[in-house]
C-alpha cells in the first residue's frame, strides 16, 4: 500500500478519504443489521488505492473492482480473491494450455476461470493504458505506465532490452498479490479490534488529532512528513501485519493471539508513551 501510495502525492489521499467516506456510508446504512462483509469491503479499499496509485485507475467504491464488468464473467476482486485462495493450482493452471472444464474439478474450474479472468482484466487495463501512455507527462508516471513505456521502446528499437507482454503482466501480478492481500487482511483486523476496545481508539485518535491539529483537508496533508509522526498507528499496525491471523481471519486461535499480543502492546510503557 505504501509503495502504491509513493507514485502520486496527494491524489491517493484523496482517493483514500473518498472510499473510507463510501465505506462508512455503505455501514452506517446496515442499521441494525449490522456489517456482513467487513472483509469484501477492506479488500475493495485497499485494492482502489493500489491500483489509483499503481495503475492510475480510479473507481467509486460502490461500482469498483468488485462490480461484474461488461464482457467479464467474475469481478477483479473475486478473481484476485481466488487465485490468492489457490494460489498453487492458479500458478500451474496458468502455465498449461486450456484444459476442457469437463475434466476439472468444480473448485479447479473456478481457480480455472478465475485465472482467465484475471487476465482478461490485466490485459484491459494493459490496453488502455497504450492508448493514453503517449498523452501523458512522464513525470506522472505511475506502475504500468512505466511498464508500458518500457515495453513500447523495446519494441520501437529504442533499447536493447525491454520487457514483453508476458513479464508486464507477471510484473502486475506480483503487484497485486504482494501490494494488497496483506494490507487489505491488517485494516480489517484494526476495525474488529478498534472496535472491540475502544480504549485503544481513544489512544490512536489523540495522536491524529495531535498531527493534524484539525486539518481535515486530504489534498494538503504531506505523507512524507506526516507518517513519520504516527508512531502509535505504526505501532498497531506492525502488530497486526506481524501476526499470522492477518492472512487467516476465519482461526479462532490466531484471532486470540492478535488480542493477547495486541494487549501486550498497549501495556507496554515505552508504546504506550509515543
Amino acid at each position: 500500500m505504501l509503495f502504491a501510495i509513493s507514485f502520486v502525492s496527494a491524489a491517493p489521499l484523496v482517493k483514500i478519504e473518498t472510499d473510507i467516506h463510501q465505506v462508512l456510508q455503505s455501514w452506517t446504512s446496515q442499521g441494525k443489521n449490522g456489517v456482513t462483509k467487513t472483509a469484501k469491503d477492506t479488500m475493495t479499499l485497499a485494492l482502489h488505492v493500489l491500483i489509483a496509485g499503481g495503475l492510475g485507475k480510479s473507481y467509486s467504491f460502490s461500482g469498483g473492482v468488485g462490480t461484474l464488468a461488461e464482457g467479464h464473467t467474475m469481478s477483479y476482486r473475486d478473481a484476485l480473491k481466488i487465485i490468492l485462495m489457490n494460489l498453487t493450482p492458479a500458478v500451474i493452471l496458468a502455465s498449461l494450455p486450456p484444459i476442457p472444464s469437463s475434466i476439472l474439478t468444480k473448485r479447479m474450474n473456478e481457480v480455472n476461470s478465475a485465472v482467465g479472468e484475471f487476465r482478461s482484466h490485466m490485459n484491459q487495463m494493459i490496453e488502455e493504458e497504450r492508448v493514453r501512455v503517449d498523452k501523458l507527462d512522464s513525470e506522472k508516471d505511475n506502475l504500468l505506465t512505466a511498464l508500458v513505456r518500457a515495453s513500447d521502446a523495446a519494441s520501437q528499437g529504442k533499447e536493447r532490452s525491454g520487457l514483453s507482454h508476458d513479464e508486464i503482466m507477471g510484473n502486475l501480478f506480483i503487484y497485486n498479490l504482494a501490494g494488497h492481500d496483506t494490507t487489505a487482511n491488517t485494516i480489517c483486523y484494526a476495525i474488529y479490534l478498534l472496535a472491540a476496545q475502544p480504549e485503544y481508539q481513544a489512544w490512536l485518535r489523540e495522536e491524529i488529532g495531535s498531527v493534524f491539529q484539525g486539518n481535515d483537508k486530504v489534498e494538503t496533508w504531506e505523507y512524507e512528513k506526516a507518517f513519520p509522526k504516527l508512531k502509535r498507528c505504526l505501532a498497531l499496525m506492525v502488530c497486526l501485519s506481524s501476526c499470522p491471523a492477518a492472512s487467516a481471519p476465519h482461526a479462532h486461535s490466531t484471532r486470540l493471539f492478535v488480542y493477547t499480543h495486541l494487549s501486550s502492546l498497549f501495556r507496554d510503557t515505552l508504546v504506550r508513551d509515543l
